[in-house]
């Protein structure tokens, strides 16, 4: 089994729009109450569409790897995006997190190996 993509649900959509616009450097595809980043696999909702005001969005956490992860944390540190810098893990990987405008966690990381 494969996971073809995240879905989060969202009362923010246009903070969200913007936070992971600047992550992953290009815009969403939009039709309706999505906006699909295709490419990171990632569809936010927003939840305005579901008529429910008192419904909330979830938590999660996204994860991805990426080449460099220093590259990747200077780049979004440019934006204002990351606070602290990427360390090395003792399950071999060097990572960071940031959170999202939902408070949602992004972590980015490199395998050490």
């Amino acid at each position: 089994m494969k996971l073809y993509g995240a879905c989060v649900g969202t009362r923010n959509i246009g903070p969200m729009i913007k936070f992971y616009t600047d992550v992953f450097g290009y815009g969403p595809v939009i039709d309706g109450p999505d906006c699909r980043f295709l490419d990171a696999q990632l569809i936010l909702f927003d939840l305005a569409y579901m008529g429910d005001a008192d419904a909330r969005s979830s938590y999660i956490a996204l994860v991805y790897r990426v080449d460099d992860v220093d590259a990747e944390f200077a780049r979004l540190s440019e934006l204002n995006l990351a606070s602290g810098p990427p360390t090395d893990k003792p399950w071999g990987v060097r990572s960071f997190t940031v959170d999202d405008p939902d408070g949602n966690v992004v972590s980015f990381f490199t395998p050490l190996r």
